[in-house]
């Protein structure tokens, strides 16, 4: 890996304890940056004690402190605003942890804006300044239990970015300060819950591509596809050293189409032999290393 690569290890829960530990020995405890919970099969496989649903993923940085992980797109996301600079939704700037954040330990983070009630904007919201000015209204952050709440922001950062700031006033008749928030994107869940990521999917996708009982169980497109978004550049190197039947080149090939990227992909499988008596071998392909180059050679 690259200083600030990452590495995303897929594995059942019954090796899971072994491979944190290896993982931990290999990159350092202090470069484990997630355990993500991947539900394969919703309805469960319907054998032993419990009906398992879910597979993990274990994600490592070689350096957390260069590590720089992307946020993900959200589907159904909109913007609900539109000003001069573009779109925008609401979030509230008031800090909503007030036990761990308040006037107390963070004094620096509360002090008043002011707003110009006098002019609302079409959407029915204000203007807002941290200089105090003739008929503008005064705004602190609420007091919540006893506890006086403070800003996300800091003064000079509300006051370097007022662009990107307003209030408005609620059904209580309470000025809030909001930021407006210029991203559809958020920060990836440690649970993935979603169609195109069950494992019925990928069976599918190779079932689609090459034929039908040549692969079992290969992961989905989708799947490695999230793992690129938050994990790579568009013009990363990606490395998949188990590569089956190369869905992962299949998932950057497909990515480098939709955003014009130009991230590289190496696979790496050893030749394991494809049973005699398989679809895979009466279809022609000897070994899996056959399979995933023909897939590739299709879904290029």
């Amino acid at each position: 890996l690259r200083e600030d690569g990452v590495i995303f290890i897929s594995i059942d829960d019954n090796e899971v304890d072994n491979l944190r530990k290896i993982a931990d020995e290999v990159f350092g405890i202090n470069n484990f940056v997630a355990m993500l919970t991947i539900v394969v099969k919703p309805e469960g496989r319907r054998y032993g004690f419990f009906a398992k649903s879910h597979e993990y993923t274990i994600v490592y940085g070689k350096n957390v402190n260069c590590l720089s992980m992307n946020e993900i797109e959200v589907e159904g996301n909109s913007f609900q605003y539109k000003d001069n600079f573009g779109g925008f939704n609401l979030r509230g700037l008031r800090n909503r942890n007030v036990q761990a954040f308040n006037s107390d330990n963070r004094p620096n983070l509360r002090y008043p804006f002011f707003v110009d009630i006098k002019k609302p904007t079409k959407d029915g919201m204000f203007s807002v300044s941290v200089e105090k000015k003739q008929g503008f209204e005064e705004v602190y952050p609420s007091t919540i239990d006893g506890l006086e709440s403070v800003w996300r922001w800091g003064k000079d950062k509300s006051n370097a970015n007022l662009k990107d700031l307003i209030a408005y006033k609620g059904n209580d008749n309470k000025i809030r300060i909001f930021q407006k928030e210029r991203k559809l994107t958020q920060t990836a869940k440690t649970v993935w819950f979603d169609k195109e990521i069950i494992s019925n999917k990928g069976t599918k996708e190779v079932q689609d591509i090459i034929g039908k009982g040549i692969f079992n169980f290969p992961k989905p497109v989708s799947l490695i596809r999230i793992f690129l978004e938050i994990g790579a550049d568009t013009d990363s190197i990606i490395l998949d050293f188990f590569s089956g039947s190369a869905t992962t080149a299949h998932a950057v090939m497909q990515l480098n189409a939709e955003d014009g990227g130009n991230r590289k992909f190496i696979m790496v499988q050893l030749p394991e032999k494809c049973a005699e008596d398989s679809e895979a071998y009466k279809a022609g392909y000897k070994t899996i290393c056959d399979i995933g180059k023909e897939r590739i050679r299709r879904a290029g």
